[in-house]
């Protein structure tokens, strides 16, 4: 079974197609007395004690992991424990990680996202090429990988909007790339929901 097979099951299951983001502001959780890490520990697993209550869930969850790098490697822990719980209702885990190296630093970095966190995909930014891809697409028969295309952030010009000699902009070019790199049928792409009219050409 190939990543986008599994995905698709997963979605039939659910009865959805909701990925639901994982990116926790303490200032924004509305609990008290609790250490940093106890606190998104507690507020995620309480979600989900009540998505398992009314038996509903999202199709899949998108932990952003610089969050809880940002707060401690305790909290790398909890987000690690929190991929495991929501992995055994069979929830699809995007780990939201943007990674992107040279080849050895790639594998390992693969290996750090389906073996050690276990999620079922990972977000990789395509731009140091072919080389820096393969070790994510190939690691492991039915992972995933959404590589980052056409972003929305404001300095997404920057760079994804140069005009190639071909007359396209860049992350056209890097679209092509993405097709010829998906011999695994396990590469999706990052695109930015704020303008149809290139997501429908992409």
């Amino acid at each position: 079974m190939t990543f986008f097979d599994s995905l698709e099951q997963r979605i039939e299951q659910s009865g959805n197609c909701i990925c639901m983001g994982m990116d926790p502001v303490l200032d924004k959780i509305p609990l008290s007395g609790l250490s940093p890490e106890e606190t998104i520990k507690k507020f995620y697993l309480t979600l989900l004690d009540a998505m398992d209550k009314a038996n509903i869930y999202p199709a899949a969850i998108k932990p952003n992991s610089a969050y809880y790098e940002a707060i401690s490697v305790s909290a790398m822990q909890v987000l690690s424990d929190l991929i495991a719980e929501y992995s055994q209702r069979g929830i699809h885990v995007v780990l939201d990680a943007k990674r992107g190296d040279i080849g050895k630093s790639s594998a390992a970095y693969a290996q750090a996202a389906f073996d050690v966190f276990g999620a079922d995909s990972v977000t990789v930014s395509p731009y140091m090429g072919e080389d820096s891809v393969k070790p994510f697409s190939e690691y492991a028969a039915g992972k995933g990988v959404y590589m980052l295309l056409r972003t929305s952030n404001k300095g997404a010009q920057d760079l994804q909007d140069l005009q190639m000699a071909e007359g396209d902009q860049l992350f056209y070019a890097v679209a092509s790339k993405l097709l010829n790199w998906n011999t695994q049928d396990s590469i999706g792409a990052v695109v930015g929901a704020t303008n149809t009219t290139e997501m429908e050409n992409i």
